[in-house]
């Protein structure tokens, strides 16, 4: 079966999902009114492919033909915490809405579960921490994501020295924006 699957491009994929779900129209400027430039939908997708990558608008800008300064604009402009959670939950809504969704349910019920990831960070800051046995001589972060049927429905950033189980309560009831609600969590 995916042998005779032809590649696709990861940017022609965001392009379709875009043009069925319209996510691009989340990511809202925080720039004056008196300011705001329109706003360029391939730069806008460009910084979230970038960071989605964890690449950075430098690096994008070095692969591609892209300029720089016009990256980290666009990127300081609509690209925060806020609007990527808005774009996610819209995307994870729209793939909710499809009717394969109800496959990955195990006898009609939405099942959760928690995962932990370690990721080391290049500059300090207050969450990140040593820990030998994921950074050797780093620092890093641990992002505590709450997953239902394959899709990530709520991140929290800790620090990778504490203990993810604190954090399961409140992300269950109060990190979900989603319309999907888990009933069960394991």
């Amino acid at each position: 079966f995916f042998a005779e699957m032809l590649p696709v491009s990861i940017v022609d994929v965001m392009q379709f999902v875009d043009q069925r779900v319209g996510y691009s129209a989340k990511l809202d400027s925080i720039t004056p009114k008196a300011l705001k430039s329109s706003q360029n939908p391939v730069l806008n997708m460009a910084v979230v492919l970038a960071n989605a990558i964890r690449a950075g608008s430098r690096k994008m800008a070095e692969n591609s033909d892209l300029n720089l300064s016009e990256l980290l604009s666009a990127e300081a402009a609509y690209v925060r915490p806020e609007s990527l959670q808005l774009l996610a939950d819209t995307v994870n809504n729209a793939t909710a809405a499809l009717p394969i969704f109800k496959v990955w349910n195990i006898q009609d019920v939405i099942h959760g579960s928690f995962d932990g990831s370690k990721f080391e960070v290049m500059i300090k800051n207050i969450m990140a921490r040593t820990s030998p046995k994921y950074f050797h001589d780093g620092t890093g972060v641990s992002a505590f994501s709450l997953i239902a049927s394959f899709l990530p429905l709520g991140v929290v950033l800790i620090g990778a020295h504490e203990y993810e189980g604190h954090y399961g309560f409140d992300l269950f009831y109060h990190g979900n924006k989603t319309n999907i609600q888990p009933i069960r969590q394991s």
